[in-house]
């Protein structure tokens, strides 16, 4: 990829974080379904994370689908650059999806503490969240086909 595109993929968790929380946190404070206010939102954002990360992870197979190329077809030209672009269009979906979790956890944070207790359980959610990226960036460092082979032959599948 270009250092271009690798910029616009970088960028897409600032911007995404700029534009997506404040807005989903106006629409979750006027939901009024049964389940509440930010549920809908979590779920919602969960199951986008959930699907994103598996078009993502199997972007090259996809594109193959899609362009109706064989098994055996070279890995070039419009099928290259067509994986590509599904995959810098499902980073920007992650991040979308990620922050509109992010979001709406951080509002059931301030509706269901206490105004004394709102400081503390947003620096235990940022905890929680941190040590979750660490596991996740560790998982990098395992052969991860080796152990989960169920999953795919790659590290990222």
């Amino acid at each position: 990829m270009s250092k271009a595109l690798v910029a616009f993929v970088w960028v897409a968790g600032p911007v995404t974080g700029v534009l997506v929380q404040p807005y989903i946190g106006i629409k979750s404070d006027r939901c009024r379904i049964s389940w509440g206010k930010r549920k809908p939102f979590m779920l919602a954002g969960t199951l986008g994370t959930v699907v994103g990360s598996l078009l993502l992870a199997y972007a090259k197979e996809l594109m193959s689908i899609f362009g109706g190329l064989g098994a055996d077809a070279k890995y070039e030209g419009a099928w290259k650059t067509m994986t590509i672009i599904w995959a810098t269009v499902m980073m920007w979906n992650l991040d979308f999806c990620i922050n509109t979790v992010q979001a709406a956890i951080r509002a059931f944070i301030c509706d269901g503490a206490p105004a004394h207790q709102q400081e503390a359980a947003n620096a235990w959610a940022s905890r929680m969240t941190g040590i979750g990226n660490v596991i996740g960036y560790l998982f990098g460092y395992l052969d991860l086909p080796q152990y989960f082979s169920f999953f795919g032959d790659t590290q990222f599948k």
